[in-house]
């Protein structure tokens, strides 16, 4: 973010006309994709410079879930203007909600295991066949998805697949101790 406001922060040529409109139209962008114009000041270099600057500050305090004095207090550290600042921090904590809500449209995220509950069952005899003797595992895994809604994944696998999966898994749980 740091980087975005330093771009802001060059773009002094801007009037405080210019820059309203400007912030009014990069909150307006984020939210939809109207594809508008941007409105033409002095310098268009300096308008487009202005507008990703915006953007980039208002995506990134929305990723990191800033609220209204922690973006505040950012955009001070790196010496934005007051008033602009002040304008900035209020148009962002207008639209926040609904930001966020369509980085997590557009993000992606695997789900995770929140909860496994497993089950062994084991077949004698079948309809077809006089004996089997072989046990089956039944695996349901609870996930979580980006969205925090609980979904279950279930399998069936006999011995010798829960056998694969087992020694799969505590390959996977090896290599993690070696990254810590």
């Amino acid at each position: 973010m740091e980087h975005a406001v330093d771009a802001l922060n060059s773009c002094n040529d801007l009037t405080q006309e210019g820059y309203n409109k400007v912030l009014k139209l990069a909150a307006q962008e984020l939210l939809s994709k109207t594809g508008k114009d941007l409105p033409t000041d002095k310098d268009a270099a300096v308008v487009k410079a202005s507008f990703d600057a915006i953007g980039s500050v208002m995506v990134e305090a929305a990723k990191q879930d800033l609220d209204t004095d922690s973006l505040s207090t950012a955009l001070e550290d790196c010496r934005l203007d007051s008033a602009r600042a002040d304008q900035l921090v209020s148009t962002y904590t207008k639209i926040r909600p609904s930001l966020r809500e369509q980085l997590k449209k557009t993000g992606f995220s695997l789900p995770h295991i929140v909860d496994v509950d497993w089950r062994l069952d084991y077949f004698m005899k079948s309809n077809q066949l006089e004996k089997i003797n072989e046990p089956c595992f039944h695996v349901s895994f609870k996930v979580e998805d980006a969205h925090n809604e609980n979904n279950t994944v279930q399998l069936a696998c006999n011995m010798a697949q829960m056998q694969d999966l087992v020694s799969k898994l505590k390959e996977a749980s090896k290599r993690l101790e070696t990254f810590s």
